[in-house]
């Protein structure tokens, strides 16, 4: 009984029944079980190719896994940064109205009417009027709010961010304390 090799060969690899069938290490040119069941006999040169493949694969595998995790790393750092930069524009936004609270014992319009009436802004890195533009971008300050809601300034949500941000309500507590002393509740 002749043994026909039947494989196909795809960019020089050969590939078919002849790549599964593994020689044993009795001898050379006994084959495994799967290669009798096709009747297909092989070599040592076979052997050779698809250990090559193999590790091919897998040094391939490792490349694009390590590839994987640098990209993840990567977007991990900047939503970080992303997130610290929302903080620090909640907390120029908090210093500004505690400002411009004190000072006016009223809530602001606008963004402009706060930026123009506080230029209190440190323990961030943003500072207002100079970074208007982006602490606008970052935060979602309630312009239409009334004394009511003022009184209890924890149930309006007055600040949020548009984007990730570490958790900043413990530091708007000066800020809700100092509305609520500010505009406290009416009596009915």
């Amino acid at each position: 009984m002749t043994h026909a090799r039947r494989s196909t060969e795809v960019f020089g690899i050969p590939f078919g029944i002849s790549s599964l069938c593994l020689p044993s290490r009795r001898a050379v040119g006994s084959t495994t079980p799967i290669c009798q069941l096709f009747h297909v006999q092989s070599s040592p040169r076979d052997w050779s190719m698809q250990q090559r493949i193999f590790v091919r694969c897998a040094v391939a595998f490792l490349f694009f896994s390590l590839i994987g995790v640098a990209l993840s790393f990567v977007q991990s750092v900047r939503r970080a940064g992303e997130m610290e930069r929302n903080l620090h524009a909640v907390i120029c936004t908090r210093l500004a109205l505690q400002s411009f609270v004190a000072n006016r014992r009223a809530w602001p319009i606008s963004w402009e009417d706060l930026a123009n009436a506080s230029a209190h802004s440190s323990g961030s890195m943003y500072q207002l009027p100079r970074d208007l533009n982006t602490v606008r971008s970052r935060v979602v300050l309630r312009f239409d709010i009334t004394e009511r809601d003022l009184s209890n300034p924890r149930k309006a949500k007055l600040i949020t961010t548009y984007g990730p941000s570490y958790d900043y309500d413990f530091r708007l507590e000066p800020l809700y304390r100092q509305l609520e002393e500010t505009f406290p509740e009416p009596n009915n």
